[in-house]
């Protein structure tokens, strides 16, 4: 999604690959103990699931810079680009 990669991004595949990312994210919003990780994840799963309901960039974007800002943060990382939309990442 980064870098303009959005204006190229196939829906077809998206929705074919939609129920594997979305088990994905149960199994680790399950997986964490921390409340504002399982925040994060929790936002991440309700955009995916809009995107694949309204084949809208946007949200998918916005899953983009939720795992981008929880890299940063998770793994204490020094970067200027960061967007600051995480529970993770106000917190900690």
């Amino acid at each position: 999604m980064c870098w303009e990669h959005y204006k190229n991004f196939s829906f077809d595949e998206f929705n074919k690959n939609y129920n594997q990312y979305i088990e994905e994210l149960e199994r680790v919003i399950n997986a964490t103990d921390d409340g504002d990780l399982r925040t994060d994840f929790s936002h991440a799963k309700d955009l995916l699931t809009e995107a694949e309901e309204t084949n809208d960039i946007k949200p998918l974007i916005n899953v983009h810079r939720i795992f981008h800002d929880l890299d940063v943060k998770f793994n204490k990382y020094s970067t200027s680009d960061y967007f600051g939309i995480t529970q993770y990442g106000e917190k900690h």
